[in-house]
């Protein structure tokens, strides 16, 4: 016998959880001797602020997760489209924290484009992968043979300060430039099963907190690699070029050093870049 009235649950059972499906699409153009936004397309969670500059050939943007994190089912997409000759600089207001997961995967995909003579600096803050989490994270990033950008992504394996490690889940990350239709750069790391093992192996993951990842592509990034190299090289990380794009990576088990060890290397960074894109353009 049924004594449960329509349209309403028994007791004790659970209600489907609500998933975000949510994202964000910024396009940036040159207009009148400043970068201008174009468009804006954003749905919850996703927000986008623009805090003001005095430089008008800059425009920043705050890119807000207002559910505060992420858990099993949400599927978020971000897209930026920077025109020819804009400047853009993007950042999170806050560590981006994916949950436990109990059967489905997080979805976060960003597509980034980059138009002839633009340039975009894309820092996020740090995922923060808590113990259980399942995340597939792609990027993509299109390009012009003189587009620019800088690139900075940190992932952190538990809250650690708290004594939880990412000790089971699954991270699929995957990376990817294309430059007139050819595919310049290709990276994917995947961590499944009994992840502890695999990040505290030796030819692994050597026990890091965590994984920093540095991207730059554009003109003259070749010349930066002494530079990138010494300065990665003091604060435990490693500098290479692959296809003309500079990439730097930093493994600590303190994840407060390896936070800091990438923000510092890419605000020195981020200075070359300007001062030798500044003495080309003279």
């Amino acid at each position: 016998m049924n004594f449960v009235e329509p349209g309403r649950r028994a007791i004790g059972t659970s209600a489907p959880l609500q998933r975000s499906e949510g994202g964000a699409r910024l396009s940036a153009r040159w207009i009148s001797g400043g970068t201008r936004l174009h468009a804006l397309r954003q749905t919850s969670p996703c927000r986008i602020f623009f805090p003001r500059r005095n430089d008008p050939a800059v425009l920043e943007a705050i890119l807000v997760n207002s559910s505060g994190g992420l858990v099993e089912g949400d599927r978020i997409s971000i897209s930026v489209e920077v025109g020819c000759g804009a400047t853009v600089i993007m950042r999170t207001q806050a560590a981006e924290k994916i949950y436990r997961s109990l059967t489905r995967e997080t979805v976060i995909a960003t597509e980034l484009v980059i138009g002839r003579g633009g340039f975009l600096d894309w820092r996020p803050q740090e995922a923060i992968l808590f113990d259980g989490a399942r995340l597939s994270r792609s990027q993509s990033f299109v390009v012009e043979a003189d587009s620019r950008f800088l690139s900075g992504e940190v992932v952190i394996f538990g809250r650690i300060a708290r004594g939880e490690t990412f000790a089971h889940g699954e991270l699929r990350d995957a990376v990817t430039v294309r430059c007139g239709g050819r595919l310049l750069f290709a990276d994917r790391l995947r961590l499944g099963g009994e992840v502890a093992a695999l990040r505290h192996a030796r030819f692994g993951l050597g026990g890091s907190a965590g994984l920093a990842s540095i991207l730059y592509f554009g003109p003259g990034a070749a010349r930066l690699l002494p530079f990138a190299r010494a300065r990665a090289e003091q604060r435990c990380g490693g500098a290479t070029l692959v296809n003309g794009i500079l990439l730097a990576r930093f493994l600590h088990p303190d994840e407060t050093r390896l936070r800091g060890a990438a923000a510092e290397f890419l605000d020195e960074l981020s200075l070359e870049i300007a001062t030798t894109h500044s003495r080309d353009a003279a």
